[in-house]
């Protein structure tokens, strides 16, 4: 056997480093193909370069109130931090595994680990909390998004959404619905509340409130159905006031608006875009390596605007976050901020945002932002 064989062989046998082996296993593909990204690339309506100036596409208005925002979050006055380091209560966090800060100006964090949801006020003290790991009403297992519309919670879960209602006693259990999918993404607009992220290339966003919504959304096309889904995922944004969901591919450079019956509003490229390419053999498939950039985040602001946030590796091993602003009403815009991956915002609304703490332990800190 020649060592050409051995190395096509091992190649095959440890999938994750197959980025590499190409040229010893020359069957391989590589996705998202060409003319994917040229797809991407010709049906875009504005480009997101990475330029703190906003686009000059944007009408004077639009670039007023981008301008202005920016400088509300970068000279926001920093405020309380949100996480205990040892002790045995409620905020004592082990996993940030989503932040929601909606009009109230509350700060629900999931605890996914600890299977629970803390609220906190907007001076970091805890005002309220439920749930334990488990399968009973008010408990988590493998909890995903939550979403808040006044006093209903509600949280999905593998294969269904579970909906709390929040009364004098706190939190309590009022319903469970099976869904068919994962979702990994929820949004609400003006009563009506959208899941997205379900890694099927058509159909991504469904409306789940009110029911009988048609899917929408036209995600990877390309390749074997497990590297469609896979190409697939993404996130998805929206906010009161603007009738557009917005989808954020996870692996391309691609940010797509759609209006709530299904219809391309405006499509969004990133100018500077790190692409990793996932390799395809056959029934296998191998994730990219540096470099390579990922959708992490993407906000609603309460003001109109929503934030994207690209996390970035490099061969060299550096790596970091890249923050943009965009219109809702056009996806035009531009760079808001570069930051540690320690350091990102993952919550906001119109007077206050959250970021991560650096260090070992999951912590939050309070932004608070002058009126605008």
């Amino acid at each position: 056997m020649t060592s050409a064989r051995v190395l096509r062989g091992a190649c095959l046998i440890l999938l994750p480093l197959l980025i590499g082996c190409a040229e010893i296993v020359p069957e391989g593909v590589n996705h998202p193909l060409r003319e994917a990204l040229a797809q991407i690339a010709e049906e875009a309506t504005a480009f997101l370069p990475p330029d703190t100036v906003p686009s000059t596409r944007m009408t004077d208005d639009a670039r007023v109130r981008w301008t202005q925002l920016r400088r509300r979050i970068l000279q926001a006055r920093p405020g309380a931090i949100i996480g205990a380091l040892d002790g045995h209560g409620a905020d004592v966090l082990a996993e940030l595994t989503e932040v929601v800060i909606p009009a109230s100006g509350e700060i629900y964090v999931l605890d996914g680990r600890n299977g629970r949801v803390i609220v906190f006020d907007s001076a970091g003290v805890v005002v309220d909390w439920f749930g334990r790991i488990g399968d009973g009403p008010n408990e988590f297992r493998l909890p995903a998004p939550i979403q808040v519309l006044g006093d209903t919670l509600l949280m999905g879960q593998t294969g269904a959404v579970k909906t709390f209602t929040r009364g004098l006693a706190g939190f309590e259990w009022y319903d469970l619905e099976t869904i068919e999918t994962v979702p990994f993404s929820m949004c609400a607009s003006d009563g009506r509340i959208f899941l997205g992220g379900h890694r099927e290339p058509e159909g991504m966003v469904r409306q789940y409130r009110p029911s009988g919504g048609v899917p929408f959304g036209l995600g990877y096309v390309f390749g074997s159905p497990g590297m469609q889904r896979s190409l697939s995922e993404g996130i998805i944004t929206c906010e009161n006031g603007v009738d557009v969901v917005v989808y954020g591919h996870r692996h391309s450079p691609s940010l797509v608006a759609y209006s709530y019956d299904g219809r391309k509003a405006w499509s969004t490229s990133l100018s500077d875009y790190v692409q990793g390419y996932w390799l395809e053999i056959g029934s296998l498939r191998g994730a990219p390596v540096p470099p390579r950039e990922t959708l992490s985040r993407l906000l609603p602001t309460g003001v109109g605007f929503l934030m994207a946030s690209y996390y970035r590796e490099l061969e060299t091993g550096e790596s970091g976050v890249r923050t943009y602003l965009l219109d809702f009403a056009t996806g035009e815009g531009g760079l808001l901020e570069e930051s540690s991956s320690d350091g990102r915002i993952l919550a906001m609304n119109s007077d206050l945002y959250v970021r991560s703490v650096p260090g070992p332990y999951p912590r939050l800190q309070i932004w608070h932002m002058e009126q605008g």
